[in-house]
């Protein structure tokens, strides 16, 4: 009990100071947009991930030159004790071991051209970099024996603990290390938002080039064609409407060229019988005709009752014999007349099925070049829009990282 008295009060008293940090689930609702590092708290990595930090040399580095705790006696690294300096020598002479046997004359290490990087001040330089690295990993070493981090259970709390000698220093230490911890976190998102924006602006210039190009390339393809206007359903419907009116005109039509070619081909056929030609019923039903042909027979009648009473060479025979040679003359030429204008309605009809024919193959084509023209008018218009709606929301995009760069 004495012993352990004695060693007691020659202790020196260590103390320790915690800091509880609350570790946030969601990311500052300050504005309605996503931020560049959105942060991903729902899972255990995330956290495990936010205690290794905390314990990081990098923390521990910036807080140990911003305090300058290696003013501090309890971060002076204290003499290697015996053991230490036995371990320091051995290695030492495991290192100058082949020196001393010669064997660096039987497998040198270096050659001649390596002598320029021996000079003094070279090593003087490597030297100071090396004490400079064991220094600082000293106090490094010291630092973060002292620093312990405990998450608490069932929880988005961490303390972070920190001892020392001096309660004041252990009270600084542990402060300073929480508040570097979220500054870190907010220059990461500072760095992320610097970098995208740097990103953004190179895509917008890239964006905006396309987009001029685009616009370029359907505007160059509308005064090509012709497009005024670009209502594609209304020209559409246009076009179909009157192919069913074409359609319809052209079933008639060729209904019509039919008939009319009937009586033109049994016109053709009876052409060379005139009895024949005279009996079809379009030139019987003719009133002319009927008209003329009953003259004929009542002159023929007359001629006839005549016969018995005169000559063939008196005067009223012959003038009868003319009068029905007339009448007869007459309905040979309206006979002609109607068979040419027979001929003549079978050209016409003829020539309006072509002309309707032609005129549908025409709305055909037309309807097909706007189907074609429509589908490059549209890859052309798409291009557009993607190219107006990208550089749009880079725009908007880097408006919105410019803002979360400024809120720290």
């Amino acid at each position: 009990v004495t012993t352990v008295a004695i060693v007691t009060f020659r202790m020196d008293p260590v103390y320790q100071a915690t800091v509880q940090i609350l570790i946030e689930k969601d990311n500052p609702n300050v504005v309605n947009f996503k931020d560049v590092l959105a942060i991903d708290s729902g899972d255990r990595e995330y956290y495990q991930t936010q205690f290794e930090i905390l314990k990081s040399p990098s923390i521990a580095l910036e807080n140990i030159e911003k305090l300058k705790l290696e003013r501090y006696p309890e971060f002076i690294p204290k003499e290697p004790g015996a053991l230490d300096r036995l371990k320091t020598s051995v290695i030492t002479w495991i290192k100058e071991l082949p020196s001393t046997l010669y064997l660096d004359r039987l497998f040198p290490t270096k050659t001649e051209s390596d002598e320029s990087y021996t000079n003094t001040e070279i090593n003087d330089q490597l030297n100071s970099q090396i004490k400079s690295d064991s220094s600082k990993s000293g106090l490094l070493g010291i630092y973060l024996g002292n620093l312990e981090v405990t998450p608490v259970r069932s929880s988005r709390l961490v303390n972070v603990s920190y001892e020392s000698l001096n309660p004041k220093l252990a009270t600084v230490v542990v402060n300073s290390h929480a508040r570097l911890y979220r500054e870190q976190n907010t220059e990461r998102r500072l760095f992320a938002a610097k970098e995208a924006i740097n990103w953004l602006d190179d895509k917008i210039v890239e964006t905006k080039d396309k987009l001029q190009q685009s616009e370029k390339l359907l505007q160059e393809y509308r005064q090509k064609n012709n497009l005024i206007s670009t209502d594609y359903d209304e020209k559409q419907n246009i076009i179909r409407q009157t192919l069913i009116e074409l359609t319809t005109t052209l079933n008639k039509a060729r209904m019509v060229r039919m008939e009319k070619e009937s009586l033109y081909s049994e016109i053709v056929r009876l052409s060379k019988q005139p009895e024949g030609l005279e009996s079809m019923p379009i030139i019987v039903t003719s009133s002319l005709i009927q008209q003329l042909k009953a003259n004929y027979v009542q002159l023929q009648a007359n001629y006839s009752d005549l016969g018995q009473k005169y000559g063939s060479e008196h005067p009223k025979m012959m003038s009868l014999k003319s009068q029905i040679d007339e009448i007869r003359s007459r309905i040979a030429s309206e006979v002609q007349k109607i068979a040419k204008s027979i001929e003549t309605e079978y050209e016409v009809a003829k020539n309006q099925e072509q002309a309707l024919l032609g005129a549908m193959t025409g709305q055909k084509k037309e309807a097909l070049e706007l189907n074609e023209t429509e589908i490059q008018y549209n890859v052309y218009k798409r291009d557009v829009e993607t190219n107006r709606s990208l550089y749009d929301t880079l725009l908007k995009r880097v408006k919105e990282t410019n803002l979360t760069e400024n809120l720290k």
